[in-house]
């Protein structure tokens, strides 16, 4: 039932929003006809793995393009996620898991990287069922298990790599509690997963793009940010989460094993995503702790489910404060790269010269309006676009520019998030 109400919670606001940046440079690469020329571009972006851009590719060439095909994969994913939350919930012992999967529902990341064109629903969920596949090599540990989850590791690691630090927390798991067994199968299994990973990361090493990116900071705002946005509920729904999790962990009467492996599941991806963006020097972001909430949300959960009225009080509170903050992100005006891109393409129609800042960007207009193209010729008339992201010295040294080439402004205007503006002699 909560699977079923939250798919056509999805299915309504799939094509609510406008493309976002994020978004239009996915499918600037899913939507490539040639399948070399798709896997070259994924290489040359920091840390892609192809299999999420391939999901899309062929997901379009069945179903058309339009804004919410694009965002379907992503849909079908992030549903099938609500359901895993549950099926992992009661592979745990809770007897309602329903109510896993309910918080896990509730959370605004979750519903957010479920309508967005990006593949971290994917590699969400295959990071659940790499966990569940777990539980079964630890309960009758046979090949088929094994089998198994060598693919899954093999398929997140194609997907978004560092999902697959789920896998460090089972190898934890399975030493401390001496689970012998378990823990050779899932050693052997990560091991021959990257191994069949290798080829391709060797590959977009030598491109530039696995370890290109941005800068590694970290500072006392950094926790902050992880704790404000790991779970997109902000401070106040943050900390109703925590005070769930913690009353569930000390009321819910969890063998300790169980325990242990819902606590591991979360601090090892947390602290591994921390440490691989320092040895990579990249940015911290939240989505890159997205594989701890299914444990969040079955710990919170189970709190839930045999505490006390307080402890249903909290989760009403906390799904009242992560609705609040999804119907504000959904209706929050944003980026609308599309009628920027038709609203530059009116001014080139008429003559203009196209120049855009950052240069970049043009590309992203371009993906709208495949004609558009910067122009640095001396023209009558010239639309500068500067995009959502341009920075205040670039804007400054674009205006600068022109006005030392006689050009004025005539008029200027804002749309999705573009400054427009129209300067002649």
């Amino acid at each position: 039932m909560v699977t079923a109400a939250y798919a056509a919670v999805v299915a309504a606001l799939l094509s609510l929003k406008p493309l976002w940046l994020d978004e239009v440079l996915q499918l600037r690469i899913s939507r490539q006809p040639a399948l070399s020329d798709l896997f070259t571009q994924t290489a040359w972006n920091a840390g892609a793995a192809p299999l999420g851009y391939l999901v899309q590719h062929f997901s379009l060439a069945m179903t058309g393009y339009s804004v919410w095909t694009a965002r379907l994969p992503s849909a079908l994913f992030g549903v099938a996620n609500v359901f895993a939350a549950g099926v992992l919930a009661w592979r745990l012992g809770m007897r309602r898991p329903w109510l896993a999967s309910g918080l896990f529902a509730a959370l605004p990341i979750t519903l957010r990287y479920s309508t967005e064109s990006r593949p971290y629903s994917q590699a969400l969920f295959l990071s659940i069922v790499l966990t569940i596949l777990f539980l079964g090599l630890v309960e009758r540990p046979r090949p088929a298990h094994a089998g198994g989850y060598v693919l899954c590791v093999t398929a997140i690691l194609y997907t978004q790599p560092l999902a697959a630090l789920v896998t460090l927390a089972h190898v934890c798991w399975a030493a401390a509690y001496r689970q012998r067994r378990a823990a050779a199968w899932s050693v052997a299994a990560a091991a021959a997963a990257v191994a069949a990973a290798v080829p391709w990361f060797r590959w977009a090493a030598a491109g530039g793009g696995f370890l290109g990116g941005a800068t590694f900071t970290f500072n006392w705002r950094t926790p902050l940010m992880i704790f404000r946005e790991a779970a997109g509920a902000g401070y106040w729904g943050s900390a109703v989460l925590v005070i769930l999790c913690v009353r569930g962990a000390l009321k819910a009467g969890w063998e300790r094993k169980a325990l242990a492996l819902l606590l591991l599941l979360i601090a090892v991806p947390l602290a591994g995503a921390l440490m691989t963006d320092a040895l990579f020097s990249y940015f911290v972001a939240a989505r890159q702790f997205l594989w701890v909430l299914p444990a969040v949300a079955v710990l919170a959960a189970a709190g839930v489910e045999r505490g006390a009225r307080t402890d249903k009080v909290l989760a009403l509170v906390l799904a009242v404060l992560c609705g609040y903050k999804s119907v504000r992100r959904f209706t929050a005006a944003g980026e609308d790269w599309d009628a920027a891109s038709h609203a530059l393409a009116q001014e080139t129609d008429r003559g203009a010269c196209l120049m855009v800042i950052p240069p970049s960007s043009w590309l992203v207009y371009a993906y709208f309006v495949p004609r558009l193209a910067p122009r640095s010729d001396d023209c009558p008339a010239v639309v500068a676009a500067a995009a959502p992201y341009a920075s205040a010295p670039a804007r400054a040294g674009l205006s600068r520019e022109l006005t030392g080439r006689s050009y004025t402004v005539r008029r200027s205007r804002s749309v999705g998030g573009t400054t427009i503006a129209v300067w002649e002699r």
